[in-house]
């Protein structure tokens, strides 16, 4: 996968959604899980289309797919609030990782909120998998419609 590709399909689905008259295409939202993470942070940077952005333990944001700047990179281009949840057992994104881009999106001014969860991996809301937390999952649900309400509804 290469970042262009990825941004020009998100960017293609957007336009759609926003031709669909039951959609209100000025309160978009964005979230992704693990590779959809990474894209969620990509596209918050790269398109002002979105009022709201959630992140769930997005990784290998500090590297760039192809030609380009990594998501990391383009943190001062983000345009909409961005809430961030991480597993602190995770190791992609390695909570030095996270700190690393919490820093820079706090240094930049980007308005942002991050929670990291103790005893959480990678794919902690995932009910199939091991690594599944019950209540980490029940809070970064709630934190995540919350944010969506906040940014999203009118």
């Amino acid at each position: 996968l290469r970042d262009d590709t990825v941004a020009a399909d998100v960017n293609a689905a957007v336009g759609h959604a926003q031709s669909l008259p039951e959609i209100d295409g000025a309160r978009l939202g964005i979230t992704g899980y693990c590779m959809g993470g990474r894209v969620t942070h990509l596209m918050a940077a790269k398109s002002d289309a979105f009022k709201a952005a959630v992140d769930c333990w997005g990784g290998n944001c500090l590297v760039a797919w192809g030609d380009g700047p990594a998501p990391f990179d383009l943190t001062g281009d983000i345009s909409c609030p961005v809430l961030g949840l991480f597993g602190e057992d995770d190791l992609a994104p390695a909570p030095t990782e996270v700190a690393k881009i919490d820093a820079e999106m706090t240094r930049l001014g980007v308005e942002h909120e991050f929670q990291s969860y103790a005893g959480a991996g990678h794919g902690f809301m995932n009910e199939g998998r091991p690594s599944y937390r019950e209540e980490a999952t029940r809070d970064a649900w709630r934190r995540t419609i919350d944010w969506f309400n906040r940014y999203l509804v009118a």
